[in-house]
């Protein structure tokens, strides 16, 4: 069996924790690694996002397309 996306979340979490208390850091400069660590994942998941959306926007477009030609077929017969 797979693990699921829950097991996967709650185990990159615990490895985060890990590799935070393990550091030495102290916390004033792992609030600031987390920081621009949230702020680059923020970035990159609002560029898939858009991505994902223009790309069921095309898909949204081509079907309606596609739709309209067939209907334009049926009244031609």
């Amino acid at each position: 069996m797979e693990k699921t996306i829950n097991i996967k979340i709650e185990e990159i979490k615990n490895e985060l924790f890990n590799i935070v208390n393990n550091s030495g850091l102290p916390f004033s400069a792992i609030y600031y690694l987390f920081k621009d660590f949230m702020n680059d994942l923020t970035n990159a998941y609002n560029e898939t996002l858009n991505n994902e959306y223009q790309r069921y926007k095309e898909e949204e477009q081509k079907e309606s397309e596609n739709e309209n030609e067939e209907d334009i077929d049926e009244e031609e017969e």
